[in-house]
């Protein structure tokens, strides 16, 4: 009728005028804090873990870089894709749109499957403590079939997620969030008459399943029987003479206790993020009644884009809770603050520029050429006399080992004296 085309034509003028230009520039706005963070926080995370963390035996490392670089990916690919697609129009391509909404898609899911094994071999360890700790192949076992089974449950995607152009002929790309209709069809006597159920129904119910349910029922009962296990430790441990309790509550408040807190932040994390965008769905695939405009998709990419920002919540986490972390983030912020921020220290124009932190004292005196070359001759004829005694034939084991300490007992002192006169003996 007349008057449902002028609502909808008065609801389109609203939409462009108010609505889209809040939520536009509200959401570039989110967009861009969440850009900048979450690469810088991902970087120096992914930074510390191949400089200083690679080499120890905790299996964490290897869950926590793969959980890094998947966050550094998403957000340094998605998030602008979704901002030109927004504001410029996307690219003219079919192809590349099922593309990169797959990448995307396959990238979420195994972010979301290597948590839920992390939660897993944390389960492991737990109820075997003579379980050993360093095996690499079982990490790189589970790890290489989380990313297995989400390249497999990203194909569907590649095929759902399409190229359009809406009313305004503006390029759009993505899922057909507005043709997903599972609704109850009726005939004129009004009695229920079938159940149509389309194919983006099943998909949504397929999203949600492997993006939401399914790792988070994962996560919570993994780390449900970590919390059961550990409280029952502490009850079946004997009683200490001296104070009266366990001695295994001590390590139980200690230690558990800061392990359990960061896993509950990263589950809150998980569910505050991924919950509205899959009630949305749910809320839009039943039909509940919701009154939305033509124009819902944009505030709908909010959503979207909350999502998305558990990418940028991981890295912050991870800094602030773990202090292995931190103390290796000070010692490189250290360094890079002696070699490009120290300025060197003033001196007259005749003198060269003394670029050391620590200046020598004033009774020092820089020893001669002489005293140099009779130093290295002294050094060269003991590194000399050292490789002939323990070459020797006729010496034992014993002896040679003897004197090693020795040696190294000698060298301590040496560093010691030249800490104090600051003058190098060799």
């Amino acid at each position: 009728t007349e008057s449902e085309n002028l609502e909808k034509i008065f609801g389109l003028i609203q939409c462009l005028l108010v609505e889209n230009k809040n939520i536009i520039t509200l959401s570039f706005i989110l967009n861009i804090i969440i850009l900048g963070v979450s690469i810088i926080g991902n970087g120096i995370i992914l930074v510390i873990t191949v400089r200083h963390r690679m080499r120890s035996r905790i299996r964490a490392t290897y869950y926590i870089l793969n959980i890094v670089l998947i966050d550094f990916f998403i957000t340094a690919i998605y998030i602008p894709l979704s901002l030109h697609g927004v504001y410029l129009s996307w690219v003219n391509s079919d192809f590349l749109c099922k593309v990169i909404e797959g990448g995307k898609f396959f990238l979420i899911s195994s972010n979301v499957n290597i948590t839920s094994t992390l939660s897993i071999c944390r389960l492991q360890v737990t109820r075997n403590r003579n379980f050993k700790s360093n095996i690499k192949q079982l990490d790189r076992l589970y790890i290489s079939l989380s990313w297995m089974i989400s390249c497999i449950l990203s194909i569907p995607a590649i095929f759902i997620n399409k190229f359009k152009q809406d009313h305004f002929k503006h390029n759009y790309c993505g899922e057909p969030w507005h043709e997903i209709s599972n609704r109850l069809k009726t005939d004129s006597n009004g009695s229920w008459k079938f159940l149509k159920i389309e194919v983006e129904f099943l998909y949504q119910i397929y999203v949600n399943l492997v993006h939401f349910t399914v790792p988070l029922g994962i996560i919570l009962f993994t780390y449900g029987y970590i919390w059961c296990i550990l409280k029952s430790s502490i009850l079946d441990s004997p009683p200490s003479k001296s104070t009266g309790f366990s001695t295994a509550a001590k390590g139980y408040t200690k230690k558990s206790k800061k392990a359990m807190r960061l896993s509950i932040v990263l589950i809150l994390n998980f569910i505050l993020c991924w919950l509205p965008l899959h009630i949305w769905q749910f809320v839009e695939i039943l039909d509940l009644g919701l009154k939305v405009t033509i124009c819902y998709p944009h505030w709908v990419r909010l959503l979207h884009w909350l999502a998305i920002s558990y990418c940028c919540f991981n890295p912050i986490i991870i800094l602030m809770s773990d202090s292995i972390y931190q103390k290796y983030l000070k010692k490189d912020l250290k360094v890079l603050y002696s070699k490009f921020l120290l300025k060197p220290t003033k001196v007259s124009r005749n003198s060269k520029r003394v670029h050391c932190v620590k200046r020598p004292r004033k009774n020092y005196k820089k020893p001669s050429k002489i005293e140099k070359n009779i130093n290295k001759n002294d050094q060269f004829n003991q590194q000399n006399m050292i490789y002939d005694f323990l070459n020797h034939k006729n010496i034992n084991a014993k002896e040679k080992i003897i004197y090693l300490k020795e040696i190294i007992y000698l060298e301590k002192e040496i560093q010691q004296c030249q800490k104090v006169m600051r003058i190098k003996l060799f």
